[in-house]
């Protein structure tokens, strides 16, 4: 199993963003509730100890450790508070951010 979260996580940010723009300044949707659910149910899976929090201790613990850098990069984006430890509206919001980002790029390249 490879890093789920961050690959389902960045999987949506990318499936938003490949979206065609609208005439209009095109808004990113929402997540869909089947999105919602995946990605709830792969933290579920990482947070172990289920205090709905996902730390470096529990990713260590998984059957199929990540990198590194993979680990690294997870906290780095989705820590936002910085604390050690990522909770699901970090990633919800994170993840919203990273999605509108990617819209902004889009929409500058089509300029």
């Amino acid at each position: 199993m490879l890093f789920v979260a961050v690959l389902l996580l960045q999987a949506l940010a990318v499936h938003s963003a490949a979206a065609p723009p609208e005439e209009e300044e095109p808004e990113v949707p929402p997540h869909s509730d089947e999105e919602v659910t995946e990605a709830r149910e792969e933290f579920d899976s990482i947070d172990t100890n289920k205090d709905g929090y996902i730390t470096k201790e529990e990713i260590l613990e998984m059957d199929e450790v990540p990198e590194k850098e993979e680990i690294e990069e997870f906290f780095g984006t989705y820590d936002t508070n910085k604390d050690g430890r990522v909770t699901f509206d970090e990633i919800l919001q994170s993840d919203d951010e990273l999605r509108n980002e990617a819209d902004e790029e889009e929409q500058q390249t089509e300029l």
